[in-house]
């Protein structure tokens, strides 16, 4: 994945889109359709061509929702209100697995006896290790041979996706079979985004690299915050239980509020807090101090847009502004699409399929 990633974003080489239209090459011996420019200043036309929309769509628009989904939308808000998760729901394990995996002469030992501390957490990576996905001539019997094998750097990928997976599942076995595909919708969405965003961050030598990967499992959770209240307020029969499409326009209305108030609730770090509340902020100042928060919003916002499109009617813009903020180009995004393809795949394979949910072993 990595090397596939890297002949995609590192600096000065040809993108896949374009090697085939070259002398001697896959497309030589047909007529290709001219490369997409890599400039970010590129015309409009270009962009729509590499988000596969409408150039229209690039003026965004407001997703409206019915009177029934705004009653329901302030009933969530409202349950939030008197039902916020305290200190004690976040699991603060994953902040300091990843924060001790940043450190690059961390002995392998303290990182796993960390891992140990959660049985259940030390149980899940050695699952997810022995996967098919990660699976090696032998079998990782320990946290400290899964490091081994696969790196701490990604065996901390790991451990916090599992640690912050009690985030995106509901307390209700109820709740969970009214709304299962969408806990697992904005499960899969956050652990894709990361993996994408900590992958095209670190292969371009970002000087955020290391806090994308967290970033990227948090900036939404306000959507799991807010799904969890309305699916309590449905199976306590207090609001008429909506369709999948109606749930997913109320959680989207609500979720940047919810994980505002949730951020500083667990009195997470500023940064993260920034990611949830600002990463669908319209016309975003384009500053080296907010790189991380573009680069999070631009994955995340292309992400809805190939898997829910007309969800966020400006998912366009934020990717289009985003993309130039970071001196990306429409070439460039283009292939970012298909690594987003190719790293949902990887989540699904790795976590479970959308029926069973991701995996508890």
């Amino acid at each position: 994945m990595l090397t596939w990633l890297r002949s995609v974003f590192s600096r000065g080489r040809t993108d896949p889109a374009s090697s085939e239209d070259s002398p001697g090459g896959a497309g030589a011996t047909r007529e290709a359709a001219p490369p997409l420019p890599s400039a970010p200043d590129s015309p409009p036309a270009a962009w729509a061509e590499a988000l596969g929309i409408e150039e229209a769509a690039l003026a965004g628009g407001d997703a409206r929702l019915t009177p029934e989904e705004q009653f329901i939308s302030e009933a969530v808000l409202d349950h939030f209100e008197t039902h916020r998760p305290g200190p004690a729901a976040f699991p603060s394990i994953s902040l300091q697995i990843f924060d001790l995996a940043q450190d690059p002469d961390v002995a392998l030992d303290r990182l796993a006896r960390l891992i140990e501390l959660d049985a259940a957490l030390s149980a899940g990576v050695l699952v997810l290790a022995n996967s098919p996905v990660y699976r090696g001539v032998e079998r990782s019997e320990t946290p400290r041979d899964a490091i081994a094998r696969l790196g701490t750097a990604e065996v901390a990928r790991l451990a916090t996706a599992l640690s912050t997976r009690s985030l995106f599942l509901p307390e209700v076995k109820a709740e969970f079979e009214s709304f299962g595909a969408a806990w697992n919708q904005l499960f899969y969405h956050s652990a894709t985004v990361a993996r994408t965003a900590s992958d095209l961050a670190t292969l371009r030598r970002l000087p955020f690299a290391a806090r994308c990967f967290v970033g990227g499992m948090l900036h939404d959770v306000g959507a799991s915050i807010a799904l969890r209240s309305l699916a309590a307020l449905a199976f306590e029969g207090q609001v008429t239980l909506p369709s999948p499409e109606s749930a997913a326009r109320i959680i989207h209305r609500v979720h940047v509020e919810v994980g505002g108030e949730v951020h500083r609730e667990w009195g997470l770090p500023d940064h993260l807090a920034t990611l949830a509340v600002r990463h669908h902020e319209a016309h975003l100042p384009a500053e080296p101090a907010l790189g991380e928060l573009h680069l999070v919003r631009l994955v995340s916002a292309l992400s809805l847009l190939t898997g829910q499109p007309g969800l966020h009617p400006d998912a366009p813009v934020e990717v289009v502004e985003s993309a130039r903020a970071l001196g990306l180009g429409p070439a460039r995004v283009a292939s970012l699409r298909t690594a987003l393809a190719e790293n949902g795949e990887w989540t699904r394979m790795l976590f479970g399929d959308e029926a069973g949910g991701p995996s508890r072993a």
